[in-house]
């Protein structure tokens, strides 16, 4: 992945765990439009701090970000369209078996057990990009389910 897609991801991360954008205060100088930050509005840090620019976001490569997300996926119920009740959502992560070709050794899969439950399967060759991937695309379908 580029840093553009990095970026795009981590902001789409952001949002869904609930990171408000915005101009906060700064003790230098006011922000330009390009520098506004993301930031817990109910007053709680996020990983220590209050306030992150887009460059901060480190769901893509640190696991104390990441887990939280997967947390909130786990957490997650979404509405079964056969029964209409709502199911949680199973988070796995696997080592999976190296094949040859693709040197592809990890996996995670993100579904919900409905019977007509969406399930998300990512394979990678890094442990937390697969996990990333997978948040990602679990995300954007998330998001399209609520429209």
């Amino acid at each position: 992945m580029n840093k553009k897609q990095i970026t795009e991801g981590n902001v789409l991360i952001a949002e869904f765990i609930g990171l408000k954008r915005g101009w906060w205060i700064s003790q230098e100088k006011p922000l330009t439009e390009d520098k506004k930050q993301w930031c817990d509005l109910d007053g709680k840090t996020f990983l220590g701090s209050r306030v992150y620019f887009d460059n901060d976001l480190n769901f893509h490569k640190l696991w104390d970000w990441l887990m939280p997300v997967v947390e909130k996926i786990e957490l997650t119920k979404t509405l079964d369209t056969v029964h209409k009740v709502p199911v949680p959502t199973n988070v796995h992560i696997n080592k999976s078996e190296e094949n040859d070709n693709t040197k592809l050794k990890h996996q995670c899969i993100i579904q919900q057990f409905t019977w007509d439950g969406h399930r998300i399967e990512i394979f990678g060759k890094n442990k937390i990009q697969t996990v990333y991937n997978a948040v990602i695309e679990f995300i954007k379908w998330y998001n399209e389910q609520k429209k």
